[in-house]
């Protein structure tokens, strides 16, 4: 018992000093990799490096010293780019990468010192100066989103330095924005319900007295949004001990797909009826196979081959030799040594290896997965329809035989899960209803119209079209928030969540 128990600390020792092994040599080749990276100026790169290397081996005092000089190094590297873009006449590239480097010194707990942190309090104090003149021809544009965007965008630069150089410019925005309420005010109509509703949000983003009247943008017309909804779905699946919770899982999918269109509103008018059926099908065919399983065998047998053997011979005999001056004849024993080479058969046991096969009677298990589906719903007297046709065909093999002699283990049924193969289906048909619906709202709601309406009646049918988020919108809006407000569909998405 003592004996097994000193075996098993031996071998846990064994262990260990075999993994540390295979750690040291493999943070020796990450550390060359990290010198060739900041030999490279791939600083980047040599930062995830240097902490790929401190997951494995948090006290590597080179690992330490390596990414502190890559970060650094970085840094440096970042506002040499900085002070490049300035240079050329382009601010706000340089406030991107200002903004990226503050960003990251946060990320990283790192702020640096000497000559990189000088140079970074200098460009922070030009990149202030930068925005205020910004802001202040954006003021002078009456274009107080522009300054605003800017401002949000970019505090975070200002935080730990210049904050009350940021205050002033932060109120000088804040001030534009509550003018431009005021002017606001007298284009709220009900004739442009949304873009009346962007200016009553624009007013409360200012904390503005805007003192326009709720009472009148209560009755604006919601007619074109989907309030309460119906759902009939029927979906069956053809196997009756499978579980029966697919008609709410299709009404589910079908309802999130409509929450993250612009068709729902909270104070939506239009009722919207949705039908959807469709049937979840499995079929499985079982057959009976036979199979040839391959497994080998190791034959001995006798091998015979010459072989070369060092023979040492001994020769025994006699000399005879006469002495000069007596003349007797003396004999005189001599041993002779003879070595030669003689060919022997030699015999040894060999292996070899022997392919054999096995017949054995197994099951082929054919699944057959099929999903169809048809929603519809009418909205603004146009019938929408969506259809879902999907199918797959999944085979295993298996048999319970367990066979040591011949190494056949047995194999189990192994198919996919129906019920996952099914969500992941409607989970794709709920993309395909949000897509309908997207596009459906771009036909009825982004269209252009005529060019010559009021620049408020060409901000309804921009702000209504932009309603929808994440699509390519017509040139006309984009063209008429650059050109009216300042800012891009996505800047003004920054500021303005929603317009509900």
């Amino acid at each position: 018992m003592h004996f097994d128990s000193f075996n098993a600390q031996k071998l846990q020792s064994i262990g260990f000093f075999l993994l540390l092994g295979v750690l040291i040599q493999s943070c020796s080749t990450l550390h060359k990799t990290a010198e060739e990276m900041m030999n490279n100026e791939s600083y980047e790169e040599a930062i995830r490096t240097y902490e790929l290397i401190l997951r494995k081996t948090p006290n590597d005092a080179d690992a330490v010293a390596g990414l502190k000089s890559a970060k650094e190094k970085f840094l440096d590297k970042r506002l040499i780019e900085i002070r490049l873009a300035r240079i050329g006449n382009n601010p706000e590239q340089a406030w991107d990468l200002l903004l990226d480097v503050v960003k990251r010194e946060h990320s990283w707990s790192f702020y640096p010192t000497g000559k990189v942190a000088f140079t970074q309090e200098e460009e922070t104090r030009i990149a202030i100066e930068d925005l205020k003149r910004f802001v202040e021809v954006a003021v002078r544009q009456k274009l107080p989103l522009k300054s605003e965007h800017a401002v949000r965008k970019y505090a975070p630069i200002f935080e730990k330095s210049f904050s009350s150089q940021f205050s002033v410019i932060d109120r000088i925005s804040a001030t534009a924005g509550r003018e431009k309420c005021e002017g606001f005010k007298k284009e709220v109509s009900r004739k442009t319900p949304y873009y009346s509703q962007f200016i009553l949000r624009f007013c409360e983003y200012y904390s503005a007295d805007s003192r326009i009247q709720r009472s009148g943008l209560n009755h604006l017309d919601f007619n074109d949004f989907v309030g309460p909804v119906e759902y009939q779905t029927k979906l069956v699946r053809n196997r009756s001990e499978m579980p029966k919770a697919w008609d709410q899982f299709l009404e589910n999918a079908l309802r999130e797909a409509l929450l993250q269109t612009a068709w729902h509103h909270g104070k939506g008018k239009t009722k919207l009826i949705v039908k959807a059926d469709g049937t979840l099908g499995e079929e499985i065919l079982r057959q009976k196979v036979n199979m040839i399983h391959e497994y080998t065998v190791q034959i001995p047998f006798e091998k015979v081959e010459p072989v070369k053997v060092r023979r040492v011979q001994t020769l025994k005999g006699s000399h005879q030799v006469k002495d000069p001056y007596t003349g007797v004849v003396a004999t005189i024993p001599v041993n002779d040594v003879k070595e030669y080479d003689e060919v022997v058969q030699s015999k040894r046991t060999e292996f070899r290896t022997e392919v054999r096969t096995f017949g054995y009677e197994a099951t082929k298990v054919i699944q057959r997965l099929n999903a169809e589906a048809l929603a519809q719903t009418t909205l603004l007297n146009e019938t929408l329809i969506v259809p879902l046709a999907t199918s797959t065909e999944n085979e295993s093999i298996t048999h319970d035989q367990n066979l040591p002699m011949v190494r056949l283990d047995a194999r189990p049924l192994r198919l996919p899960s129906a019920d996952l193969w099914f969500q992941d289906q409607l989970g794709k048909y709920k993309t395909a209803w949000f897509e309908a619906l997207k596009q459906l709202w771009i036909r009825k709601h982004c269209e252009e119209g005529d060019p010559k309406r009021s620049t408020q009646e060409q901000g309804n049918q921009a702000l209504k079209c932009a309603r929808q988020k994440n699509i390519s919108y017509p040139s006309y809006v984009e063209n008429w928030f650059e050109e009216s407000l300042g800012v891009s569909v996505v800047e003004f998405s920054d500021l303005f969540s929603s317009i509900d």
